[in-house]
C-alpha cells in the first residue's frame, strides 16, 4: 500500500513575510522554485 503525500495549504502571509524577512527573490531562488515546484505538483495548495 502506496502513501499519499500530505497537502499543504499556505496563506499570503507565507508568502509576504518569506519576500520581506528572509527569501527575497534575488537572494534566495532556490526557496521559490521549490515553492513553485511544490505548487506544480499538487502538494501545495494556495
Amino acid at each position: 500500500m502506496s502513501k499519499k503525500a500530505p497537502d499543504f495549504l499556505l496563506d499570503s502571509d507565507s508568502f509576504i513575510r518569506a519576500k520581506q524577512q528572509h527569501y527575497a527573490f534575488d537572494i534566495c531562488p532556490g526557496y521559490w522554485n521549490a515553492i513553485l515546484a511544490g505548487y506544480n505538483s499538487g502538494q501545495l495548495l494556495a
